[in-house]
């Protein structure tokens, strides 16, 4: 039986691969192990950026820190996707479900849900809700 911890943790880790495949990696396992030491998941799964001493940076999302290593480390990547942090299929930039934030759009994030449920039920759970 699967507890409540293992599946939280199995989110974060969906959400991780997600924005990591959403910026065209050439090998998803070496973009993951060049992150691991600076990302980590929290109590109800949202992925958060950690400093190289293990204390959260709380001025950076995710999506800014996959930013920066997208353009510091273009080796591992094929290409620049339209629209990191969700599916090239959306015009959406960001989270469409997170409240505040610059790409905050549920008109968008409906057309998200449409196209691609399960980025789009991961978005919405990171921001806090339940689709």
């Amino acid at each position: 039986m699967t507890n409540t911890n293992e599946i939280i943790r199995d989110l974060g880790i969906r959400l991780i691969r997600a924005e990591i495949k959403a910026r065209q990696p050439k090998d998803a396992k070496a973009v993951e192990d060049a992150i691991a030491t600076r990302i980590r998941i929290d109590s109800v799964g949202s992925v958060y950026v950690v400093d190289t001493s293990g204390n959260r940076v709380h001025s950076k999302s995710f999506e800014q820190f996959m930013d920066e290593v997208s353009n510091d480390r273009p080796e591992l990547f094929n290409g620049r996707p339209s629209n990191p942090g969700v599916s090239s299929s959306s015009s959406v930039k960001g989270n469409p479900f997170m409240k505040g934030s610059p790409g905050y759009n549920l008109s968008e994030g409906m057309k998200l849900y449409r196209t691609d449920p399960e980025t789009a039920k991961e978005l919405a759970f990171q921001a806090g809700m339940k689709l």
